[in-house]
C-alpha cells in the first residue's frame, strides 16, 4: 500500500475539500491501494499569532519520511516564516513532493501560468470583441496566483 500526505493551509473558500474528493475519486480507480492522510490547518484565518502557531503545529505531527509522496499546498499561507518552515520540513523528508499553485524549486509543480492566461484573455477580448476598457477583480492580495494575475493585468 502507498501512503500520500496532503499538507494544506485552509482556504477561505474551502476548496481543499473538493481536492480531497477528486484525489479520492482518482485513488478509488487505481489498482494499487493508496491511503491519503490530510493534515489541514486554519492558520490563515486568525490574526492571533499564538493561535496560528497552534494551527501550524499539525504539520509537525506526521513522520513524513514514512510517506511515499506528499501533496503540498502553501498557496494561502500568509506567514512567510511558517511557509518556509513547512517547505524545509518537506525537503528534509526526501519524499517526492507535488506542490499546488505555488512554484517551489526542487518540487514537482501543478499550477497555471496565470500571467499568460490573463494576457491571452485580454488579447482575445480586445481583438475579437473590441473591448478597450478593463477592470480587474481578483482574489486575496496575499495569494501568489492572484498576484501574478494582477501583475499581468497591469
Amino acid at each position: 500500500m502507498k501512503r500520500i500526505a496532503l499538507l494544506a493551509d485552509g482556504w477561505e473558500r474551502l476548496i481543499t475539500y473538493d481536492w480531497i474528493k477528486g484525489i479520492n475519486n482518482y485513488i478509488n480507480n487505481c489498482s494499487e491501494k493508496i491511503e491519503l492522510d490530510h493534515y489541514n490547518c486554519m492558520g490563515n484565518w486568525n490574526d492571533d499569532a499564538v493561535f496560528n502557531q497552534g494551527e501550524y503545529n499539525i504539520f509537525n505531527l506526521p513522520k513524513l519520511e514514512d510517506y511515499d509522496g506528499i501533496i503540498l499546498d502553501v498557496n494561502t499561507m500568509k506567514d512567510k516564516r511558517q511557509r518556509d518552515h513547512l517547505m524545509e520540513i518537506v525537503r528534509q523528508s526526501g519524499v517526492p513532493t507535488v506542490n499546488l499553485g505555488y512554484y517551489i524549486e526542487g518540487f514537482y509543480y501543478v499550477g497555471v501560468d496565470n500571467k499568460k492566461a490573463i494576457r491571452l484573455i485580454m488579447h482575445h477580448l480586445k481583438e475579437k470583441h473590441n473591448c478597450n476598457s478593463f477592470r480587474f477583480v481578483g482574489g486575496p492580495q496575499t495569494n501568489k496566483e492572484n498576484q501574478e494575475r494582477a501583475e499581468s493585468f497591469l
